[in-house]
């Protein structure tokens, strides 16, 4: 939604002549302590049958350039002398409503539903591998994003087809970060911690798999035996 704009020393005026229900300017008498800024909001004929809000959009002296209407109210004929006044209506109060109990009511701040439910389900996601050849590996990838961060992990048991080139393998993250070196990732071989973090991810990728030693058989080109399982977590700003 756009900004609108307010004043608390604007001073009630008049039309200067009469208008149609759709003329999309009109003249008063003054624009005292009206906002500077557009737009703001009018109200003509208040308290009246003929009340109708309107949005002005510009302004040439005490000419005003303005949208009909506005607010669940409709052009109206209005005569020279109605009253013309800065005000408020009920989508004042309705949008920052909105905005505080977007989704099912208990998130704040207009966020969606998925950016609280630290409690939900986590999603899958699948990788994208270089440097090597999945082959017939089971991988287990999982992420949850709250807000800006994402926590993942991943899970990869070898399989007989699995196989390395010389310069290890990557894969990719599962929502894009916010910057290179974007977060730490943690390795576990087997199910014992490795001695190493992966200490870097790109924006995209994961950092090769050849820390601590640990992963040495893939610089040579050779995987590891099949069933070794590998483990890897970490914590990282999206983009």
């Amino acid at each position: 939604m756009a900004r609108r704009f307010y004043s608390s020393t604007a001073a009630p005026t008049t039309l200067t002549g009469p208008i149609n229900n759709s003329v999309g300017s009109l003249v008063v008498a003054a624009t005292t302590g009206f906002p500077g800024s557009f737009p703001y909001t009018l109200i003509v004929d208040p308290d009246t049958a003929s009340e109708e809000v309107v949005e002005v959009t510009a302004a040439s002296g005490t000419t005003l350039t303005v949208v009909r209407g506005r607010d669940g109210t409709s052009g109206q004929s209005h005569t020279a002398g109605a009253v013309v006044k800065h005000g408020v209506s009920a989508r004042d109060f309705d949008e920052p409503n909105a905005h505080i109990q977007e989704g099912d009511g208990a998130n704040p701040h207009g966020l969606p539903d998925e950016a609280w439910d630290v409690s939900g389900a986590w999603s899958s996601w699948t990788p994208t591998w270089a440097n090597m050849t999945i082959g017939n590996a089971t991988v287990v990838g999982r992420f949850k994003q709250v807000g800006k961060t994402v926590v993942w992990s991943l899970s990869v048991t070898i399989g007989s087809t699995t196989s390395f080139t010389s310069t290890g393998g990557t894969f990719t993250l599962p929502v894009t970060a916010a910057r290179a070196s974007a977060g730490v990732g943690y390795l576990a071989i087997g199910g014992a911690p490795a001695a190493s973090m992966i200490a870097a991810l790109s924006t995209t990728v994961g950092t090769p798999w050849g820390v601590s030693g640990e992963g040495a058989a893939f610089d040579t080109g050779s995987a590891p035996a099949t069933g070794t399982v590998y483990a890897f977590s970490g914590v990282y700003e999206a983009a």
